[in-house]
């Protein structure tokens, strides 16, 4: 008997679509997804290329089953609790907080959004707010708005814009600041009467 040398047994890692999406989401944070290969995904996933492959059918795939996680959570937090509120300050604290807890979210939204992107959570989450915006829109009958949609972007970009320079690139340097902002941007922007759509919850 060969003295009480104890063979090592490895434990290969459990792959499975959430386990990979865990990896890539620790390097998307870590260096963005644009800096991030399905190489490095499958390296520190621990499985073969042809593995990935199995469970997505490209990176774009990837990236968007990860962030319709983040677009869903969004239309939780964000959306259906500012459904039927017809105020905007509760919706900008929804956004800022929001945003803060959820940097990269915020990033590729706002980059994708800019660059026109067509991933299916865009869609999602552009969906959701623009939901939001014609709640605002039908409760006065004076806006005679035809294109929804580019109306929405303008707004949702300029939102995006605020959360960015607050969160990110900290040109904004107060979140009483950015709240304000925000408030005041989207009051003017629907042209509201302060004391209804500034109120509370």
């Amino acid at each position: 008997m060969a003295g009480n040398k104890v063979s090592q047994i490895k434990t290969a890692k459990p792959i499975s679509r959430e386990a990979i999406k865990a990896t890539a989401l620790a390097l998307f944070r870590d260096k963005g997804v644009d800096s991030t290969s399905i190489n490095e995904i499958v390296k520190n996933a621990g499985i073969a290329k042809g593995t990935f492959y199995l469970y997505f059918d490209s990176k774009d795939d990837l990236v968007n089953d990860v962030f319709e996680d983040f677009a869903s959570d969004f239309f939780r937090q964000v959306v259906e609790s500012n459904r039927d509120l017809q105020k905007i300050a509760p919706l900008a604290e929804s956004l800022l907080g929001y945003f803060r807890k959820n940097n990269l979210f915020l990033v590729e939204l706002r980059k994708n959004l800019i660059q026109h992107r067509e991933y299916p959570y865009i869609k999602k989450s552009m969906s959701a707010l623009s939901g939001i915006i014609l709640h605002f829109l039908n409760v006065y009958e004076q806006y005679p708005i035809r294109q929804l949609d580019v109306y929405s972007e303008v707004l949702i970009s300029t939102i995006l814009d605020i959360c960015h320079r607050l969160f990110i690139d900290k040109s904004i340097r107060s979140q009483n600041e950015a709240t304000t902002m925000l408030e005041d941007f989207m009051k003017r922007f629907f042209n509201c009467e302060p004391d209804f759509f500034l109120a509370k919850k």
